[in-house]
């Protein structure tokens, strides 16, 4: 493979002329790493060693996972790793004792994750969700800015905003044109950014269209999962269209960047039902459309309901009264089938024979 990926980059080298740097980044390779196979090359070496002293006694994998089983396992590092590693240094190189905790850690993870609660969404056109992304910079240094609204229960992504500066002024001005183009959801979902559903100019236009604003917790991106997962789709669709040198211009990033989402839009999904989001919203199967009444109606019943969850509390804290709405405003959506609980499964099992050695 390393073999491989040296010829390559000096094809790559040879026929655009590229610096080094560049190809490694674009290559996803440390660029120290590959001065170092292309130095190993040139010297007729072999361009990979496993690394390390020889390993003279046999690798007792049980033991091994069994230590690992009493570890703390945190979602980044392992407490007590270095002490475990010691024990078995004869018999296993730190690359391989680290490359094995590390996806014993992810299977513990994946466990964990599939054990949280999560979302089916039922309704078209119910809940959007608004958020912005650093994009990367342009030739003259300068930040690239996305600003992102997508329709949660059909996956859609509308048309983006891009700009180096994303003030609130402009985040209303283009909700307001997509409510007038589409028609205003029931909720709206943002983090709390300045700039977003907590800004004076954004909750003018959430109040204007009687539109209910859904406040994620802090530091807390999980609870606009769905829309963070599409971020990352169109920034790898658009990264995918960028030329070679890894930045593009300011005057041409706008096309890049529509086509990067008109390409994540028509992308088939199983929780679409193998259908892609761009069909599912203009078809609007199962959409929910409300008037103005009627939103104003369910965010009275929000309003009463947050009431008597926050009577149950002595201390009325900022955090407590937005995680009472968040409460309220679940359980109407719960009953009015916009959204569906998908529990954790009862049994989950660990197979140790993924981590072994072939």
């Amino acid at each position: 493979m390393a073999e491989t990926a040296v010829a390559r980059v000096n094809e790559v080298r040879k026929q655009t002329s590229v610096p080094y740097a560049v190809i490694a980044a674009r290559a996803s390779i440390a660029e120290s790493t590959l001065r170092r196979w292309r130095t190993r090359t040139v010297r007729q070496l072999p361009v990979l060693n496993m690394p390390g002293p020889r390993k003279m006694k046999p690798l007792d994998m049980q033991a091994l996972m069994n230590g690992m089983q009493v570890l703390h396992h945190g979602h980044y590092r392992t407490a007590g790793a270095p002490a475990l590693l010691r024990l078995h240094e004869q018999e296993i190189s730190r690359r391989d004792f680290y490359n094995i905790l590390n996806r014993y850690r992810a299977r513990l993870l994946n466990e964990e994750r599939a054990g949280w609660w999560r979302y089916e969404w039922l309704k078209v056109g119910a809940v959007w969700s608004l958020d912005d992304m650093d994009f990367g910079y342009d030739e003259q240094g300068s930040r690239l800015r996305v600003h992102d609204v997508m329709d949660i229960g059909s996956r859609y992504m509308f048309e983006p905003v891009s700009s180096e500066t994303l003030p609130a002024e402009k985040v209303a001005a283009n909700l307001d044109g997509l409510f007038k183009k589409h028609g205003a959801p029931i909720f709206v979902k943002s983090d709390c950014g300045s700039n977003l559903i907590v800004s004076d100019a954004v909750a003018g236009i959430l109040s204007k269209w009687s539109v209910i604003p859904l406040l994620s917790p802090p530091r807390y991106p999980q609870y606009n999962g769905v829309m963070e997962r599409g971020q990352s789709d169109s920034r790898q669709a658009v990264e995918d269209l960028l030329p070679l040198d890894g930045y593009c211009a300011r005057k041409h990033f706008r096309a890049y960047l529509e086509a990067g989402t008109f390409r994540r839009n028509h992308i088939c999904r199983d929780t679409l039902n193998h259908q892609n989001a761009c069909y599912v919203f203009n078809s609007r199967n199962g959409e929910m459309k409300t008037n103005h009444h009627q939103r104003r109606e369910i965010y009275g019943w929000i309003e009463q309901n947050q009431k008597s969850i926050l009577t149950s509390s002595e201390k009325q804290t900022c955090w407590e009264v937005n995680a009472a709405w968040r409460s309220a405003a679940e359980e109407w959506l719960l009953n009015n089938k916009v959204i569906k609980i998908i529990a954790k499964p009862e049994n989950l099992s660990t197979n140790f024979k993924d981590y072994e050695r072939s």
